[in-house]
């Protein structure tokens, strides 16, 4: 079994390179006051299988933390109660699969790479940009949901074709390298590594196709590209999001 977990008896603090062929986990799941968080200071990679981090609490990449993998192996990092926190230069990468990042708190970002497939980010709070050394994204797709904000402060710098997101009040603030088409991106599945070892398709309950970039009330809404076309094709860019979702 390529499956590394802890259930309860401390934080996970991975310092060396952890280089496999099939599938990673790496998991804390004590519940309540003494949740318990992971720390990545070193690489972890997987040749042919998937990656999975999974925390009641906060999930931390250090600088040198990079998640790797190949083929169409997927990534899914996800705080059940805390935040994802990405150090400046820490990196997620994937050779064509899915990439996934999802907590309760916020969403801050390094670099997320999936060059051929989508990334998707889910975040209760705010998503946002925590460094300039690398793209925060780079994808085929994009999909990008926080209860707040995306990009406030400092817009994601991306280098997509396709994206959608929405966001409440604080705004939705992007700046891309080259074309971009604000459309449809569909709910991109990634594979959640079990206790057992197998990895399996991992569904969650908002996962139907986002449309356009959608705000709150009085949210805002800045996009940018930086040497190229800005398209809307089937698609709206709205800030209301009660009316839009009227």
């Amino acid at each position: 079994r390529d499956v590394e977990r802890s259930r309860g008896l401390g934080d996970v603090y991975k310092r060396q390179v952890l280089t496999q062929g099939g599938n990673i986990l790496l998991e804390t799941s004590t519940a309540g006051a003494d949740d318990k968080k992971i720390f990545v200071h070193a690489p972890i990679s997987s040749v042919t299988g998937n990656i999975s981090l999974v925390a009641n609490n906060d999930i931390t990449q250090g600088l040198s933390g990079d998640l790797m993998v190949g083929m169409d192996g997927t990534i899914d990092v996800e705080s059940k109660t805390g935040s994802i926190i990405m150090l400046d230069g820490a990196s997620s990468v994937t050779a064509g699969g899915n990439i996934r990042y999802q907590a309760n708190v916020n969403v801050l970002l390094g670099s997320l790479n999936a060059p051929l497939a989508t990334v998707v980010i889910e975040s209760v709070g705010e998503v946002l940009d925590n460094g300039d050394l690398d793209k925060d994204i780079v994808a085929s797709n994009a999909r990008i949901i926080a209860g707040n904000a995306i990009g406030t402060g400092n817009a994601l710098d991306t280098a997509l074709v396709n994206v959608a997101a929405q966001s409440g009040n604080g705004g939705i603030f992007l700046t891309d390298d080259d074309d971009l088409v604000v459309g449809v991106v569909a709910g991109s599945l990634v594979q959640r590594v079990t206790n057992s070892g197998v990895s399996v398709v991992h569904s969650d309950p908002i996962d139907s196709a986002l449309a356009g970039l959608v705000t709150g009330a009085t949210g805002q809404v800045v996009l940018t590209s930086l040497a190229g076309t800005l398209s809307t094709v089937s698609s709206r860019i709205v800030t209301n999001l009660l009316s839009a979702l009227a």
